[in-house]
């Protein structure tokens, strides 16, 4: 069980939420529960949920979700070449704050059984 409240920064996006609410609950059910208790336990469960939670409601509400970059696949690296000719990796830039649709999920309560 759990209790969602989601945060928006355009006052126009809470009546569609309101009218779209029956078919962002019925995505949200299919969501938690294809879910597995373990999944969840953990801080790293809930923040993958939350996103998870974002990329249903946009849908709902017909809003395009950014992919991150970070779940794009990875070349796989060629075993024979030369480690040391490989440039180091350089960290990925920060993602700017989403400020279309839902930016965040907060739980009210959450109960795992």
């Amino acid at each position: 069980q759990a209790g969602i409240t989601l945060k928006i920064l355009q006052p126009e996006l809470e009546e569609k939420i309101k009218v779209a609410m029956p078919e962002i609950r019925s995505k949200l059910l299919f969501l938690l529960s294809g879910k597995f208790p373990s999944e969840l336990q953990g801080a790293e469960g809930k923040k993958k949920l939350v996103a998870e939670i974002i990329v249903e409601v946009d849908s709902a509400l017909g809003i395009a979700t950014p992919v991150a970059e970070a779940t794009a696949p990875e070349a796989v690296p060629d075993e024979t070449a030369a480690a040391a000719s490989a440039p180091a990796p350089q960290p990925a830039p920060a993602a700017a704050p989403k400020t279309t649709g839902v930016v965040d999920v907060l739980f009210t309560s959450f109960i795992i059984q």
